[in-house]
This record gives C-alpha cells, structure tokens and sequence, in this order.
C-alpha cells in the first residue's frame, strides 16, 4: 500500500508544511498551478483555496508580462505589500506558483530566501512525471486467464513408500509374465520332437545302436 508521502500530493503537502514551519511570520501559503488550480494550500478559515488560487495565477501572468513588457527580463517574484501585511508570488521552477501572505511584521529578507528554498523543492517534485496507479484486476477475469493448472492446484505428491511398492509390484509382474512365457516355449519343445529322440539320445533311423 502507497504511503500519503509517496504521492506526488503528499510531497507537495510536506513540502509546504515544512515552508510554515521555517517561517513564523507565514499566515497563509499556497501552491497553485499557472491555470489558477489549488494543489497544495495551508489556508486560516477566512481564505477560500479557489479565490487564491485564482488571485495568485493572475497576479504571476500579470507581473510576466509587465517585467517583459519594460524590459526587465524574466520575473523572479511578485511582491505586494498592504496595510496589514504582504502578499509573496514566486514560480517553483516553471512547473507552479507558490504564494504565502505574510503578517505585517514579517522580515522580507527571510521570507524570501525560505520562499526560493521551497520554491525550489516544490519544482523537484512536480518535475518527476507521476506514475499512474496499475489496472484493476476483476478477480473472474484473472482466473479465467490463469493456466489450467493453476486453477486446478498442484497434483497431491504421492507417499514415498507408496511409490516403491507400486514400483516392485510392477516388476514383479514383469517377471511373472517372463517365467510363463519360458515355460510355454519349454512344452512345446517337448511335445513336438521326433520319436527316434529318447531320454536325450540320439537313436539313428534304422535303429542299429552304433559300435564303438
């Protein structure tokens, strides 16, 4: 079973706490996708994910085009600075916008060197492609494609001692079937030979027993 931290969800989620954690000053934070979809947010109650997420994809367009637009190159960040605190735009590597509104006392130094760090971390992330979950297997479905084997089970071994007596009984037929047959062919040897043949002895045709 995959772990939550195994996801790509997960890392992101972990990835963000570890940003609020490192920076007190962080009341909210958010990392949206350039089409303005929450992936990953920490928001208080007052704040809806949609909203920002939406705010945040604009406002990162927005200050694209403007650095492009006065030839100031590639935009780094976006910063805005309200009445009661400040809003923090930084792409995570081209991949997603990480946003985090600040208190009013929060040091800017610091909140963007934590935001670069993050920001960094959450572009590893999303730049590993993430791997589908594998196919659901119907249960019927695999049986039915399962060798016959399988299906069936193993064979039950026979016992060992089993085995060597069916085996000598075998043989023993084998035998059986082998002292018949000589013994056949030994009647028929006798009932067949000539008469002149007795007692072993060769009696010629005339009946003269020959002389030494």
């Amino acid at each position: 079973m995959e772990r939550p931290d195994d996801t790509r969800a997960g890392r992101l989620a972990a990835a963000l706490d570890d940003f609020i954690r490192s920076s007190p000053d962080v009341e909210a934070a958010a990392i949206v996708s350039f089409d303005g979809l929450p992936m990953a947010t920490a928001l208080p109650d007052g704040l809806e994910e949609d909203r920002v997420g939406a705010m945040s994809a604009a406002l990162l367009s927005l200050g694209e085009q403007a650095a492009l637009g006065l030839g100031r190159g590639q935009l780094n960040q976006v910063f805005v600075e309200g009445e009661h605190g400040f809003v923090f735009l930084m792409s995570a590597e081209d991949q997603a916008v990480l946003a985090a509104v600040a208190s009013r006392d929060a040091k800017i130094g610091f909140m963007l060197y934590e935001m670069r760090r993050a920001a960094q971390r959450i572009g590893k992330v999303l730049a590993i492609p993430s791997m589908p979950p594998p196919p659901a297997v119907d249960p019927a479905e695999a049986t039915r494609t399962r060798p016959l084997d399988l299906v069936r089970g193993p064979e039950p071994q026979r016992d060992d001692a089993a085995g060597l007596f069916d085996q000598a009984r075998a043989e023993h037929a084998v035998a059986d079937r082998a002292e018949h047959a000589v013994a056949d062919r030994a009647a028929h040897a006798v009932t067949d030979r000539p008469d002149h043949a007795v007692a072993g002895r060769a009696v010629p045709p005339n009946g003269a027993t020959p002389h030494g």
